[in-house]
């Protein structure tokens, strides 16, 4: 079963129920809080935490700070809105934290639910979920082949996605971003010895705009002069 097909079964038949509790109090203490008085606390909490966000000027100190901070405080509340199928910005901004930090397996997991409850991006967003989520995970997965680190299983999931399987079509995406999917995945099949793979994706990276042209025409070769050594082999064994 797929990723995606997973979540849409896990929301299927989830009512609204009139009330969550919140932080650490117990039923009925004043932690309970019904779906309007929830999403009004989020609202102005959020409201808080993204202007002390835009304020700070390092980018390394918002990352701890999400990390140290944001994203154990609001851990608990993105538990509370999915339990209860209720949508609010929380949740896409709480998986750009969590893409942010590396928390890799988390954001998909969060992405791919807002994906199947229809949750959009904040209105400040021009890009939608399945986009930010694939431009995210693309950066983190290039910048671990950098470092020569692997990125899986992480990128062969987002992968599927964005090329889509027999399950499921390819996101709607734009090509800037899909190139760069099929050129780290024609790269690790060339580290992996798959050349007639790594080919094939080379050539779709191509199409999309990638400048693989030489690393194309080398593969190609190597590719070619390999079929010519095993006909070569199979001629010598006919004899």
């Amino acid at each position: 079963m797929s990723l995606m097909r997973a979540h849409q079964q896990k929301i299927k038949g989830q009512g609204d129920q009139p009330v969550v509790k919140v932080g650490n109090a117990g039923p009925g203490g004043k932690g309970t809080l019904n779906k309007s008085q929830l999403m009004k606390l989020l609202d102005a909490g959020l409201s808080v935490v993204l202007a002390a966000l835009h304020e700070m000027k390092s980018t390394a100190a918002k990352i701890e700070h999400k990390r140290t901070a944001l994203i154990p405080e609001y851990a608990s509340y993105v538990t509370r809105l999915r339990e209860k199928n209720w949508k609010h910005d929380l949740l896409p901004w709480y998986m750009l934290w969590l893409f942010d930090v590396g928390s890799i397996e988390a954001a998909l997991d969060l992405g791919l639910y807002c994906i199947a409850a229809e949750i959009e991006m904040p209105e400040r967003f021009a890009r939608d979920v399945p986009t930010v989520m694939a431009d995210s995970l693309i950066k983190w997965a290039e910048a671990e082949h950098a470092a020569e680190r692997s990125p899986e299983p992480y990128f062969s999931t987002m992968f599927d996605f964005v090329a889509g399987t027999d399950e499921t079509p390819p996101w709607n995406l734009p090509d800037q971003i899909a190139v760069k999917y099929f050129k780290l995945k024609a790269q690790l099949e060339q580290k992996s010895g798959n050349l007639e793979a790594a080919k094939g994706y080379f050539e779709k990276a191509l199409e999309l705009g990638a400048t693989v042209k030489t690393v194309l025409k080398e593969i190609t070769k190597q590719v070619d002069d390999a079929k010519a050594s095993e006909g070569d082999d199979t001629s010598e064994g006919e004899k």
